[in-house]
């Protein structure tokens, strides 16, 4: 999982930014007698704004587009997304992450507005293309001085030249979000095992804060993880045998490597100094997920005992701020980008789902709820006080504080969201498409 979030990291400063809206301020009231009316077409300008809800509790399914092959190229296996999409929404436009390029998509129009590529020659070559062997990771949308900017890496090989030697790199590229105009590039070399490993290579943005964007490059066994200050250019730090999964508040969460194949252990750094802050229990399985301001998500099992833990830390400090169900229903937990989390996924014999309370890991509400003869929908996607998802019924929209039903008739059950589309498979389950907002 993204992340998580995974959701949270599309831009809040639409509702502002955007003339002549319709909008929604919460998740709840309105009910399925609200307007549902398909944007306006215009023959003037296809990048128009549309009107924006935030959050959106509907979706025009007649007027959707579609979104490259590069979403979804070797995560859909029978009608079924296996892995986080490689997308970032900013306002109308998704930007979609590939081995060898970022693509700027306007979702109005379905268009490829900007196809923008490494500096560097692509780390893969055909064969590996073709086998989907190293896959892009979401970029991140981030504040870069003024304007907002979407980040993504790209792993390239470097020609050596003279006494110079080859070597693999990590082409960090900053792209304004509004115009899809490159900003600025930055190079980190990379080490040796990166070229060398049979294992799948992965590099990712994982979070940002004052300035400093976190990245992590990693195989099954070996990892490296780096902070960049954006302004100057320039790397403030270097973490090797480090994964970096998140970054809440200013901390930075992550998996230390301590012994090939075997040891994790949840280690949390200020992103920006790179201080050590503190360090979780050895463990020989471990997994790490963003969960809210300052909280996260750690499934694993303790190295000596075998004891299995799932627990919300504060990243802060490492404590344990609540414990958590360990089974597959709550290994998927979505941050709203607000102040919940929502954990969901299919139980024993029937789908659950579990909201929490993203600073203080209370829990608020779960389902199924037999007294109430209510049933837990699959949860695709949770943003602004929404949870979005399905039931036999249909596409369904939930409070995500009090997990009422908002709307039953919400058309899609985005998998990534903003207040201008919902991104969702179609009918077939074969073809990622974008539905606007429409309530």
């Amino acid at each position: 999982m993204r992340s998580t979030q995974v959701l949270g990291r599309t831009a809040r400063l639409a509702a502002t930014a955007l003339a002549a809206v319709s909008m929604v301020t919460a998740c709840g009231g309105g009910g399925d007698d609200a307007a549902d009316k398909t944007p306006p077409k215009t023959t003037q300008d296809k990048r128009a704004p549309r009107p924006v809800h935030d959050p959106p509790r509907k979706f025009a399914m007649k007027a959707g587009t579609v979104i490259p092959k590069e979403a979804t190229t070797g995560r859909l296996t029978g009608g079924r997304l296996d892995e986080d999409l490689p997308v970032a929404l900013y306002r109308q436009t998704a930007f979609v992450a590939a081995p060898d390029a970022v693509l700027a998509v306007d979702t109005v129009t379905g268009k490829t507005v900007k196809r923008l590529t490494p500096k560097g020659a692509p780390f893969q070559d055909e064969a590996e293309k073709l086998a989907n062997t190293t896959p892009a990771a979401a970029p991140l949308v981030v504040q870069d001085g003024k304007q907002s900017a979407v980040v993504a890496p790209f792993l390239v090989k470097v020609t050596g030249s003279g006494t110079q030697a080859s070597h693999t790199a990590a082409e960090v590229t900053g792209v304004d979000a509004t115009s899809a105009r490159r900003l600025w590039s930055m190079p980190i070399r990379l080490p040796k095992w990166v070229s060398e490993t049979t294992s799948q290579v992965t590099a990712a943005v994982v979070g940002s804060v004052d300035g400093t964007v976190v990245v992590s490059v990693a195989a099954s066994d070996q990892a490296v993880s780096y902070g960049l200050d954006m302004d100057a250019r320039r790397l403030l730090w270097t973490k090797p045998d480090y994964r970096a999964k998140t970054v809440a508040g200013r901390t930075m969460v992550g998996e230390s490597i301590t012994d090939v194949g075997t040891h994790r252990r949840a280690v949390g750094y200020d992103a920006v100094s790179g201080r050590d802050l503190w360090k979780g229990v050895d463990s020989d399985s471990l997994e790490i997920q963003g969960a809210g301001p300052h909280l996260v998500t750690a499934y694993g099992s303790e190295y000596d005992s075998g004891d299995r833990y799932a627990q919300l830390l504060d990243a802060r400090n490492g404590s344990v701020k609540a414990k958590l169900t360990d089974g597959p229903s709550s290994r998927t937990c979505r941050y709203d980008a607000k102040d919940t989390l929502v954990c969901g996924g299919l139980g024993t014999t029937q789908q659950e789902a579990t909201a929490l309370d993203a600073r203080t890991g209370k829990t608020l509400w779960r389902l199924p709820d037999q007294s109430a003869d209510r049933i837990a929908p699959k949860v695709t996607a949770v943003w602004h006080g929404c949870v979005y998802g399905t039931t036999d019924s249909g596409a369904v929209v939930l409070n995500a504080r009090s997990g009422e039903d908002v709307s039953a008739r919400a058309g899609a059950a985005p998998v990534l969201v903003n207040e201008s589309v919902g991104l969702a498979l179609d009918k077939r389950g074969d073809q990622l498409m974008a539905y606007p907002t429409t309530g």
